[in-house]
């Protein structure tokens, strides 16, 4: 699209500076004397400004995605060359309208150089319009405009080209930053966890905004964290404190502070080096802190539901998706231990539901306490556990000893049972947690407390 647009520009401009070329020379041509014009070869003239206004036709027609951009160029040596044929060739540069007429046109094209291509092509193009120059005042008779005064022309035109090149190249590199950010929000919708998101929100900044660097701090309930270490500035988390605070940006180029705002607030700050703040950079911070800060935002708040959804509330552990992804996630010689509290329904009756949640928290801990990987613990259902082990976790009847008699010896508590399986290789993972439950089976009809393995 940006190739598009900017061939569009090319074409429009300049069919627009030929067929306004060719009718100048059409209205000179149809009444010179009136338009202080005497002494041109009329007939000349109309030639040249029916070149114009073909030209004109062609610009428009001329495939400019498909060519180089310096091919554009092509546009300012031809209106150079019809502007000096039409001084030359038809005398028009011997009457007392070409004074003023010629600094006009050299600004034309020179204008139109710096609309559409890059800074400094106007210089190199300069020289080119200065022989040019000296062609047309040493070989018109009766030449009625200097040397001198076109050389005062041309560099007056060079500098509104340059300035117009300046303020389009400003421009584009704004334009190009919109389509950053756009591009950078849409890859951000496809992160499916917040470090990722982070990440990538840290690093689009950096892009969007030409930053030298930048670092991103995820809050913690609002709350910029504590400086990590001495070789972060004090003042930096001053800046990225005062803008979690307020929710606008603070700083300049030393460290630029910008809130990543979602609908709760900030959600993070990213502090960005090498800056240079402008009006259009501030629009642009803006968009960026509520396009980033939105989307981070959802992202914590899935992390926060993936997570409910894999803890339980009761007891601390896993929740049944939780043991369902342990069971799915076997290994060959992993050992698979189902736990049962021994006589449950007593508790129930005794203590009542409420007594009842508490045991199961309380063994819930115990049994993460007593784990290398806590996260290998889930409630299957009611008041059965599942514990997987990895085979440098250790022996696993050795484990489920410990287990056992350290949570006996916690006080009055009941105990519980265990079915030890393990599994082998190729085998299914739910014919592995059929062999466990068939294990607990067996340690249960044995007198409970008791460890069975199969």
């Amino acid at each position: 699209m940006e190739n598009l647009g900017e061939a569009r520009l090319t074409a429009r401009s300049g069919a627009t500076l030929f067929f306004g070329s060719g009718l100048v020379a059409l209205g000179n041509s149809a009444a010179p004397r009136v338009l202080g014009v005497s002494g041109v070869d009329v007939g000349r003239l109309r030639i040249v400004g029916s070149l114009a206004l073909v030209s004109a036709l062609v610009v428009l027609l001329v495939p400019w995605t498909r060519l180089r951009p310096r091919a554009q160029i092509a546009v300012a040596l031809w209106g150079l060359v019809l502007l000096l044929a039409c001084g030359q060739w038809t005398g028009y540069a011997a009457t007392g309208q070409a004074p003023s007429a010629y600094p006009v046109f050299f600004m034309l094209i020179f204008g139109w150089l710096g609309l559409t291509q890059p800074r400094f092509t106007s210089l190199l193009f300069a020289p080119v319009v200065v022989l040019g120059c000296g062609w047309l005042t040493a070989t018109t008779p009766h030449v009625s405009v200097s040397f001198a005064g076109l050389l005062v022309a041309v560099c007056s035109s060079l500098l509104i080209a340059e300035t117009i090149a300046w303020a389009m190249a400003r421009s584009r590199r704004h334009a190009q930053d919109l389509r950053t950010l756009v591009s950078a929000s849409s890859d951000l919708r496809e992160v499916l966890n917040l470090a990722e998101g982070a990440e990538l929100a840290s690093v689009s900044t950096r892009a969007v905004l030409h930053a030298d660097r930048v670092e991103l701090l995820v809050l913690e309930s609002g709350v910029v964290p504590v400086v990590p270490d001495d070789r972060t500035p004090t003042p930096l988390f001053g800046l990225a404190a005062a803008a979690a605070a307020t929710g606008v940006p603070y700083g300049d180029r030393e460290g630029l502070a910008i809130p990543l705002v979602g609908p709760s607030g900030v959600i993070a700050v990213v502090i960005a080096f090498g800056v240079t703040r402008d009006p259009i950079t501030d629009q642009i911070v803006q968009l960026l802190s509520s396009e980033f800060g939105g989307r981070l935002e959802q992202l914590r708040l899935l992390e926060a539901l993936g997570e409910q959804t894999l803890r339980d509330a009761v007891t601390g552990v896993g929740s049944r998706r939780h043991a369902d992804a342990l069971i799915a996630g076997l290994q060959p010689d992993d050992s698979l231990l189902l736990i049962d509290v021994d006589h449950f329904k007593r508790i129930n009756d005794t203590r009542g539901h409420v007594g009842g949640d508490r045991l199961l928290e309380q063994l819930g801990s115990h049994l993460r306490s007593g784990l290398r990987d806590r996260d290998s613990v889930a409630r299957y259902g009611g008041d059965e556990f599942l514990v997987r082990l990895r085979t440098n976790d250790g022996d696993s009847l050795e484990i489920a000893r410990r287990l056992l008699d350290s949570w006996i010896a916690t006080g009055d508590v009941p105990t519980f049972s265990v079915g030890i399986a393990v599994h082998g290789r190729g085998a299914d993972p739910k014919t592995t947690f059929a062999e466990a439950d068939r294990a607990l089976y067996i340690s249960k009809r044995e007198g409970r407390a008791r460890i069975a393995v199969v």
